[in-house]
């Protein structure tokens, strides 16, 4: 199975992004646009696993969690990987990083025993879409420079989702939610 490991937002922030992205829709630039109850902040990709590397996995997580405090993130601005040349990906960042950078190499620590590699740059965003050609990109960039997407919220768990691919987009399936032990 295809596999992540995300914060959820919640769904006030996922609404006014999903607001936003409407507008975004609008530039006619050829995209495919992450639908807003599938938005999440994804902490690892871990791509194809098996049955028994979930249940090792959640195991380290579970544990992981407990130590984990709880903090708040604000949304806070668009960009692209790459920048802005050729972009292949629009998102939207939160601040700050730096509860984030710590926890992403915590989850790369627990990772490493199973096989994966180390993450080589974690960047904490939220993916809006994955662009599929530079057709409108000039209308894309002017209307992300006169929309903002403003929101704050707590994050107090991880969750592990398997992904599954289908021609109207992924759908995601909540395997385990993973709530940190320690109040802010």
């Amino acid at each position: 199975m295809r596999a992540f490991i995300a914060i959820d937002l919640p769904v006030a922030e996922q609404q006014a992004i999903g607001k936003a992205v409407q507008l975004l829709r609008q530039t006619d630039v050829r995209a495919s646009w992450v639908r807003a109850e599938n938005l999440h902040l994804t902490l690892r990709f871990l791509g194809d696993i098996d049955a028994a590397q979930v249940a090792d996995i959640s195991a380290g997580l579970g544990q992981l969690a407990e130590a984990e405090r709880r903090f708040t993130l604000q949304l806070d601005q668009f960009g692209f990987f790459p920048p802005r040349r050729q972009p292949r990906v629009v998102y939207l960042s939160v601040e700050p990083q730096q509860y984030l950078q710590p926890l992403a190499a915590r989850i790369d620590e627990l990772l490493l025993p199973f096989g994966f590699p180390r993450e080589r740059r974690f960047k904490a965003h939220i993916t809006l879409a994955r662009l599929k050609s530079g057709r409108n990109l000039p209308q894309l960039f002017q209307a992300l420079e006169t929309t903002a997407v403003r929101g704050e919220f707590q994050v107090a768990a991880m969750s592990l989702y398997q992904s599954t691919l289908h021609s109207a987009g992924a759908r995601y399936e909540l395997l385990r939610c993973f709530p940190f032990g320690c109040s802010a």
